[in-house]
């Protein structure tokens, strides 16, 4: 016999050997032992089963809680219920309960339609609008969009091209708003995605402002008035390069771009319809957010405005405060800032916000997050002879400075976290009184 032969044959031998003595073994068991092993593979197979159902649960759930969250709608079949419209609060209205309803796209692609209706139970006013959109190009994000709304707005307040939501702090501040105007406004727009990274919306709208404090405009103040009429027509635009997106099963995100953001408005004032004032508007704001493993992230934005002609405060700019005797802390605003405290015809600000994130303390149990944050404005009113009020005008001509330290997640879940800000006010704009100079914040995050 050859000498592969009887190695051949000698592996045979003990793996039968092996199987044998298995099989002895099996035998020798009970029946009671293989009924048992026989519960616990079934048992085991339910709970991978029962572990990868829950799973799929809970993200189902996260999924749906992010798409609320970002897009401030809780879906009922075919039609959504705007967060902001079922409950609110402001400085100004108090509490506001009221019911919004538009169609969604299990009712038709091609449009929604809808409106609201809400009572402020401090200014014990109702307020109520509606819209109508037709949608034209679902790739491009094509849309025409007709408004109307008999409402409040924030007087002397700037906007962009953007909505916010939960993933910044800057939603907080109109908890804090207590300067409101009354307005009734009729609105024609459109707005598309073009060029990948390019989003504009253009408009014409006519409304009527009615100012509710003792303000009023004119040359003198037996010839002032507290209504006025605007008709105007604009641009905006928001370019974000390399912008990254994604999609789920209801809705669109933006994951954000390395590169920074610009945002662009442009309008005019004219003397169409019931227009009385004829006006130019530029404003223009740019996001950058730094980002490194050694030191965290840095946000920067740079906003700037300017309003050329002669018009009510309505069509001006306020410092963009967000100081309150309690308040959550709002990034790029001011914090120390009182609300209403200035009013400029041309503005530029600057709020830089250092993140260091879970560098100094990292563990599971108690993990805050330290957040430096520094903001700087100057502006100017150019025209004040034709505002008519009790209390003098002031702008920050000479500088406004401000710096805060944020402790981000004390109390945190996976769902939130609840920290503790400090600002303080300096400068040329700061109090005698230097109690007056602090801003104490509660900052809230949410977990997305």
């Amino acid at each position: 016999m050859s000498t592969k032969l009887f190695l051949l044959f000698i592996c045979v031998l003990l793996s039968s050997n092996a199987l044998l003595s298995q099989n002895n073994t099996e035998r020798k068991k009970t029946a009671e032992q293989l009924s048992q092993e026989k519960k616990t593979q079934e048992l085991s197979v339910i709970e991978k089963e029962t572990v990868r159902i829950i799973d799929s649960i809970s993200k189902a759930e996260k999924l749906e809680r992010f798409e609320v969250l970002t897009k401030g709608n809780i879906p009922v079949e075919w039609f959504n219920l705007p967060l902001n419209k079922l409950i609110d609060y402001n400085n100004y209205e108090g509490f506001r309960l009221g019911l919004g309803i538009m169609t969604n796209e299990r009712f038709s692609n091609y449009f929604s339609v809808g409106g609201y209706f809400g009572y402020g139970f401090k200014d014990k006013d109702w307020k109520y609008g509606g819209d109508l959109i037709l949608i034209l190009h679902k790739e491009s994000e094509s849309k025409l969009h007709f408004s109307y709304m008999n409402d409040v707005i924030e007087k002397s307040a700037y906007s962009f091209l953007e909505i916010l939501d939960f993933s910044t702090s800057e939603i907080y501040r109109s908890l804090m708003i207590k300067d409101m105007d009354l307005i009734k406004k009729y609105q024609v727009e459109y707005n598309a995605l073009i060029f990948e990274y390019f989003r504009f919306n253009v408009y014409l709208n006519q409304s009527y402002v009615k100012a509710t404090d003792d303000y009023s405009f004119g040359s003198t103040i037996a010839s002032s008035t507290n209504n006025f009429s605007f008709n105007e027509i604009g641009i905006q635009f928001r370019y974000a390069y390399k912008e990254k997106f994604k999609q789920t099963t209801k809705t669109k995100y933006s994951l954000g771009t390395n590169y920074p953001i610009l945002f662009g408005n442009l309008s005019k004032g004219t003397n169409w319809i019931d227009g009385e004032y004829e006006y130019t508007k530029i404003e223009a704001k740019i996001t950058k957010t730094f980002k490194t493993k050694t030191f965290g992230k840095t946000k920067l934005a740079l906003v700037g405005g300017l309003t050329k002609g002669n018009v009510p405060i309505s069509k001006l700019y306020n410092g963009h405060g967000s100081h309150g005797s309690f308040s959550f802390e709002a990034e790029n605003s001011f914090g120390t800032m009182r609300m209403g405290e200035f009013y400029s015809d041309r503005f530029f600000y600057v709020f830089l916000k250092h993140d260091f994130g879970s560098l100094i303390f990292n563990s599971e149990i108690f993990n805050p997050e330290f957040i430096v944050v520094n903001n700087f404005g100057i502006g100017e009113l150019s025209q004040n002879t034709n505002h008519q009020t009790t209390a003098p005008i002031q702008s920050i001509e000479k500088g406004y400075y401000e710096s805060g330290l944020l402790i981000n997640n004390i109390l945190n879940s996976s769902f939130s976290g609840i920290g503790f800000g400090l600002f303080y006010r300096y400068g040329s704009y700061s109090f005698t009184n230097t109690a007056d100079n602090f801003s104490y914040k509660l900052t809230l995050t949410i977990g997305l």
